[in-house]
């Protein structure tokens, strides 16, 4: 049994339901519209919350356009945390499940916060090398004793390092 297909049609439909969420004309990222967006907001980081904590059948009546769209790409069921929560940055985690799937169970959620504590890991570990980008790579630099310009996000250097002018390791 092959599962390649089987797996190239779930990432296909994951993609899809990832477009289809940012779709801002449904409504679907208004807390006003969206009980997950406005409670998942509030939540603590690492504060697991499945579909019991939100009112998507009352979404889904009051905003009819908000309701197919759930209906369309299937996403009735949602257990979701908040891996980051800071002033300037936000990352959160969520699992959509279909009507069939139904909700969560408990050990599927406790699966979930243990993936959850992983993937703030992850998270955390991907900003603090973010932010030390140019000061790794200018290090890398220099251990390999080569000149460089190291430029941050923006096109602006960040540092100049003109290194040892003698004859390179290996020449």
């Amino acid at each position: 049994m092959n599962s390649v297909p089987r797996l190239r049609e779930a990432h296909t439909r994951l993609w899809l339901r990832d477009r289809a969420h940012q779709k801002a004309g449904e409504g679907g990222g208004d807390p006003a519209i969206n009980s997950r967006v406005r409670i998942g907001m509030r939540a603590a980081e690492l504060e697991v919350l499945d579909e019991t904590a939100f009112s998507t059948a009352a979404d889904m009546r009051l905003n009819p356009e908000y309701g197919e769209w759930i209906r369309t790409w299937d996403m009735h069921h949602t257990c979701l945390t908040n891996l980051v929560k800071e002033p300037d940055q936000h990352a959160g985690l969520a699992l959509l499940r279909s009507e069939r799937q139904g909700n969560v169970n408990g050990e599927q959620k406790r699966a979930f916060a243990a993936l959850a504590a992983h993937a703030r890991s992850a998270v955390r570990t991907h900003m603090a090398l973010e932010a030390q980008g140019a000061q790794l790579l200018a290090g890398a630099m220099e251990a390999m004793r080569a000149t460089a310009f190291v430029c941050d996000e923006t096109g602006r250097v960040a540092r100049h390092d003109q290194l040892s002018r003698g004859p390179a390791v290996g020449r």
